[in-house]
């Protein structure tokens, strides 16, 4: 594939994605169930649910967080050639792409 990937995710209750951008790669997020919360660089904060949908810039900082108490289920589609040669990005001293962001029930 050389113009575009799609990946579907699921991100469990009390998971995050760590923080990354891109060199090229504009992408566009699209939440088929559950919910989702997308945090962007400058602390901006959006909550999508079932049929949400953002476009986020290559450059822009983002980390995705499940908002609900069920498994969330988004689908990414990233474009300047997808996922060939991955140019996605840590932020420096970050070494993680996803962490539990909240105890888990019971714990």
């Amino acid at each position: 594939m050389t113009a575009f990937g799609i990946n579907a995710i699921v991100l469990p209750p009390g998971i995050e994605t760590g923080r990354h951008d891109h060199d090229r790669e504009e992408e566009v997020y699209f939440v088929h169930s559950g919910r989702v919360e997308m945090e962007s660089g400058d602390g901006g904060r959006v909550e999508l649910g079932p049929g949400g949908v953002a476009r986020v810039d290559a450059a822009t900082m983002r980390r995705l967080r499940n908002a609900g108490d069920d498994d969330a289920v988004y689908v990414v589609v990233g474009g300047a050639d997808g996922y060939v040669g991955r140019d996605g990005r840590l932020p420096e001293g970050e070494t993680q792409r996803v962490r539990q962001s909240v105890p888990p029930a019971g714990a």
